[in-house]
């Protein structure tokens, strides 16, 4: 059975030069000792339509109030914890 071993979260910038959230999680393989990474980025869009999920930004001067720490922690302490361990298969 497959199941994620690590999550974790970190804010970069994208290729505007705006915060984005990345997120690496990695999953035990079938094999023993046999561990894949699966890295992921997901930029805001240029064009907002109404089903699109809302963003969380930071607010405050940290990059005009458009950091993402706040979406970040959340990742790496709560829904890290909920996700590490569930099984894939």
């Amino acid at each position: 059975m497959t199941k994620i071993k690590t999550l974790h979260a970190r804010e970069v910038l994208n290729s505007r030069g705006l915060p984005a959230v990345e997120a690496e999680v990695s999953v035990e393989g079938r094999s023993p000792n046999v561990s894949q990474f699966f890295r992921a980025i997901s930029p805001e869009g240029a064009s907002k339509g109404k089903y699109e999920a809302v963003e969380l930004k930071d607010g405050g001067s940290r990059y005009h109030g458009l950091g993402v720490q706040h979406a970040v922690d959340n990742i790496n302490k709560i829904i890290s914890r909920k996700l590490v361990g569930m099984e894939l298969d």
